[in-house]
């Protein structure tokens, strides 16, 4: 009788303290999910959910409305994507039928989604354009996609050039119009005549170092110092080929990405931009929920809950404050 009631008492003990265990983990996860606050500056998640038929709260999708609850504060940039074969008036439809989607779908979603177009052949080489881009609510332009557009060349253009005639009229219009321009894909020709051009502060939503990863779409230390230079900002990504030339792209080379640019005086400049539902991704960062585990491996590398909570949050945030965006 002893022995048993010996063993019922060893038996309580443990699911104890596996219960305890198991409260003291959840805090530490609902602690994260909770407080943690993201700006995420670039995702294909209207296109995806376009392309699969599917709500913007669909939780197949890596960054749907859904999975972003959790979060204290959440903004996001919801790119409309454009392809490169799109032109004229197909490129400008096929705008307004993201625009529509995404629209209507956030009337009641309780964080914010901020409207931007990735590939200037949306403007079909019309000026007028711009103005319209501005009424619809488009807060960044990405000038490129991979190919050329009438705005100039992308990454993807062998013997690439810079602005045309057009670009360079197009940068000042989008300045004056208050949108931001987005230099992910560009053409380093493209780069330095915005460099050139360019009156106000400029980004890099989703671009990783070309330092740590040698990928045409990676920027070089220069083109990260410009940017820098002129208070822009530069999203880290998520998509493996950007992160790690070899296959088995993890949380460690997003943050091995992130931790060159802060070398490079970046601690004011370097966000996230995920590409989430446009890219292949780490699978630990698989969607918007697992985004903590990157916050949570900062942390544990004895960097400060306030530089963490700048790079997720604070920098993208001050950057659309500084320049006179509200949300």
């Amino acid at each position: 009788m002893t022995h048993t009631v010996t063993q019922f008492i060893e038996s309580l003990k443990k699911r104890l303290v596996f219960s305890s265990l198991m409260k003291s983990y959840k805090k530490i996860y609902f602690r994260q999910m909770v407080f943690m606050r993201f700006f995420d500056l670039h995702c294909d998640t209207v296109h995806r959910a376009i392309k699969e038929k599917v709500s913007l709260y669909d939780e197949m999708l890596c960054a749907s409305f859904k999975k972003t609850e959790y979060f204290s504060e959440y903004i996001g940039c919801f790119a409309v994507w454009i392809p490169d074969e799109l032109r004229g008036p197909n490129a400008w439809y096929f705008f307004e039928k993201s625009y529509e989607k995404l629209n209507r779908e956030k009337r009641n979603f309780k964080h914010k989604a901020i409207l931007t177009v990735e590939g200037g052949a949306v403007l079909g080489g019309e000026l007028k354009n711009i103005k319209k881009l501005k009424e619809f609510g488009v807060k960044i332009l990405t000038l490129t996609w991979n190919g050329r557009c009438e705005i100039g060349d992308g990454v993807g253009v062998d013997g690439s050039k810079g602005l045309t005639d057009f670009g360079a009229s197009a940068i000042k219009e989008l300045q004056e119009n208050e949108i931001f321009i987005d230099i992910s894909h560009a053409s380093e020709p493209l780069f330095e005549d915005v460099c050139q051009i360019a009156s106000k502060p400029f980004m890099s939503t989703h671009s990783n170092s070309k330092s740590v990863c040698k990928h045409r779409r990676n920027l070089t230390d220069k083109q990260f110092e410009a940017i820098r230079n002129v208070n822009g900002v530069v999203g880290v990504t998520f998509c493996n080929d950007f992160l790690k030339i070899s296959k088995g792209a993890d949380i460690e080379d997003v943050f091995s990405h992130i931790e060159y640019f802060l070398s490079l005086s970046g601690e004011d400049t370097v966000c996230i931009g995920s590409d989430f539902d446009g890219a292949e991704v780490p699978e630990r960062l698989k969607d918007i929920s697992k985004v903590y585990k990157l916050y949570e491996f900062m942390l544990k590398k004895n960097y400060s809950e306030q530089m963490v909570d700048k790079i997720f949050f604070s920098n993208a945030y001050n950057f659309f404050k500084r320049n006179g965006q509200n949300f």
